[in-house]
């Protein structure tokens, strides 16, 4: 009887702290509704980018609003190729919600010059055009599978002697695997954002806590200014 009293008030006491943990810090809870993977205690979705450019965001569904300000502020920018990479596979599955959400603030806001196209799952064409920035979204087994894809078409195609440096890198832009200058990671998970390692040689990374829904066009510039400011490594 004395040892089901103890378990009882052991399970009471464990119950008290992990609901006393929840309420001190709610962001545990919804991080742990949101994960599929319990190893993790951040969401990271991200974006790469337009004209060699890389963005990798933090986020819920709370960021959809920023995530469309970064968005519209890169093709303002002239970035003209966009990869949002997200392992959870949360911002794919919201991506009607995205395209919605940024075709009404571009209405709002200034960009009646610039033109947003999300590319669809299987599509590798990119639209052109003035101002025309094209938007990729990619989940945690893309990377790997855009690898493997590349490497049958090669070897489908092509003799070994002919397979070039210029051939593998059409083949994986093809595959939207690009060598970015510029990567943008927000939150504190440390991910190569869906890229092979060796694409990110010699990539400016500049990284953020967090992104505010009230991002703003001028921010965004101030990130492109501590780029541009950098020492660049050369290394292609």
């Amino acid at each position: 009887m004395f040892n089901v009293v103890l378990e009882c008030l052991r399970f009471a006491y464990t119950f008290l702290e992990v609901l006393l943990n929840y309420i001190s810090k709610p962001s545990h809870l919804i991080n742990t509704l949101l994960h599929r993977d319990g190893d993790s205690n951040q969401y990271i979705g991200g974006a790469s980018g337009g004209q060699e450019s890389v963005h990798t965001i933090r986020g819920t569904a709370l960021f959809q609003e920023a995530l469309s300000k970064l968005l519209i502020h890169s093709s303002r920018a002239g970035i003209r190729r966009v990869t949002l990479y997200d392992p959870w596979s949360y911002i794919s599955s919201k991506q009607e919600i995205l395209r919605h959400l940024t075709q009404n603030l571009m209405l709002k806001s200034c960009s009646k010059n610039c033109s947003i196209v999300f590319c669809e799952a299987e599509d590798n064409s990119f639209p052109t055009g003035p101002q025309c920035t094209t938007v990729k979204i990619l989940s945690g087994n893309d990377g790997r599978q855009s690898l493997v894809r590349a490497c049958r078409k090669l070897c489908r195609s092509h003799e070994p002697a002919e397979i070039t440096l210029e051939r593998v890198s059409k083949c994986l832009a093809q595959e939207h695997i690009y060598e970015p200058d510029f990567l943008l990671r927000i939150g504190d998970l440390e991910t190569l954002a869906g890229y092979p390692a060796w694409a990110l040689r010699v990539t400016e990374i500049l990284s953020l806590r967090n992104l505010a829904s009230n991002f703003s066009y001028r921010q965004f510039l101030s990130y492109l200014h501590d780029y541009s400011s950098r020492d660049r490594r050369f290394g292609r």
